[in-house]
């Protein structure tokens, strides 16, 4: 066990290894267990980057924590918070995958990279290896890792990066060209990073954007999402924390309620649900497959139509029926109730399984027509 300043560590555990010959290995601070991550004094300019912008962002829960910095004649240390294995290694362990909802990691990453941008650090090396897991008991918590090629970008929205630094898969395609480096490179790394996770280690430059030939509405939203992160063009990609309010990550509840707020919004008689219904009519063949009340249970069928009418070939008609039986749930007979099943996620996934594309229909339209409402933009399109 060697001994520098607060810092103890053996370099024979070691945990990593990292660009110029950095070396990561597990170590002790002031009794807690630590990653002590060890860098050659020829770096100073990434040691000293790292641990400022460290100390600036290690707050929030889903960037990883610093603790203290060391240095001797040859190396600088730094402490870092102890986690249970990198995202690529547990994509890996079939023990430690099914501990973890993917979609929980996906969401807690881009709220990590989200935070950072809003503290206008761009991190610059978003890749499996810097993506942290750490599970305990009580449940995992995701955290954006390793700042050694990170910048503050207060000052220059754009930072040059030599491509020679970066990793290829996980690179944004105009890095290659001598492009200065920004938040929307980031968030390309970041889909990359998604469907690596998605398809349990698939790299998305050597694969189909399609993750998975099983429709369901996540799946749907999200093919959508990291097609729209890995944009060739960078001004079209959302901004990361765009990606963290994406309906991919929303509650059932949410999603419901989202459905019903649409309905609702087409009662009105303005000019924004008359541009909704019109764009709905150019897209609903694709949405609801023909009759959608043929895909529906008989007895369904037959409780939505005792109290009004339905044209199975409408999308409006469908959200409608969606939001009436949900207002309704309650006083539906029991027979009906077990069809559909609890409120709210066996009920949403009673539609969503038969209409998948639905709620990113709705999303897209939304964000079309109503990011001016402010029932919308608060609760469902804010950023």
């Amino acid at each position: 066990m060697e001994n520098i300043g607060k810092i103890s560590f053996e370099r024979q555990t070691e945990l990593g290894r990292g660009y110029g010959g950095t070396l990561v290995c597990r170590g002790r601070f002031e009794q807690r267990n630590v990653a002590v991550k060890i860098l050659s004094k020829n770096y100073f300019k990434f040691f000293q980057r790292e641990v400022s912008i460290l100390q600036s962002v290690d707050s929030h829960p889903n960037v990883v924590r610093y603790f203290c910095s060391e240095e001797d004649n040859k190396y600088y240390y730094i402490a870092l918070e102890m986690c249970t294995c990198t995202l690529d290694e547990w994509i890996s362990r079939s023990d430690l995958v099914k501990k973890i909802n993917p979609t929980k990691i996906l969401y807690e990453t881009a709220l990590g990279l989200s935070f950072l941008h809003t503290m206008t650090i761009i991190h610059r090396d978003i890749k499996p290896q810097n993506v942290l897991l750490c599970i305990q008991p009580t449940g995992a918590v995701t955290k954006l890792s390793d700042f050694g090629m990170a910048k503050d970008f207060s000052h220059d929205s754009q930072s040059t990066v030599s491509s020679m630094s970066l990793s290829d898969n996980w690179m944004a395609p105009e890095l290659s060209s001598h492009h200065k480096a920004n938040r929307s490179t980031d968030v390309y790394s970041l889909g990359c990073v998604y469907y690596y996770t998605l398809t349990q280690g698939q790299n998305l430059r050597e694969n189909s954007k399609v993750l998975s030939s099983k429709q369901g509405h996540s799946v749907v939203l999200a093919n959508a999402l990291i097609m729209n992160m890995t944009k060739l063009e960078p001004n079209q990609r959302p901004t990361s924390a765009k990606v963290a309010s994406n309906p991919l990550f929303w509650k059932a509840e949410k999603l419901l309620n989202f459905i019903v707020d649409i309905s609702n919004k087409l009662e009105k008689r303005d000019s924004s649900s008359d541009q909704i219904r019109s764009e709905m009519k150019t897209i609903e063949s694709d949405i609801v497959g023909g009759d959608w009340l043929k895909k529906l249970d008989a007895e369904i069928v037959r409780n939505l139509q005792q109290r009004r009418g339905y044209n199975g070939t409408s999308m409006e008609d469908l959200i409608r029926a969606i939001r009436n039986k949900r207002a309704h749930y309650e006083e539906t007979s029991n027979e009906i109730k077990e069809i559909f099943g609890q409120l709210p996620e066996k009920f949403l996934h009673y539609w969503t399984s038969r209409f998948p594309k639905l709620i990113h229909a709705l999303y897209i339209i939304a964000n079309r027509y109503l990011l001016n409402d402010p029932t919308f933009h608060n609760l469902y399109l804010s950023e």
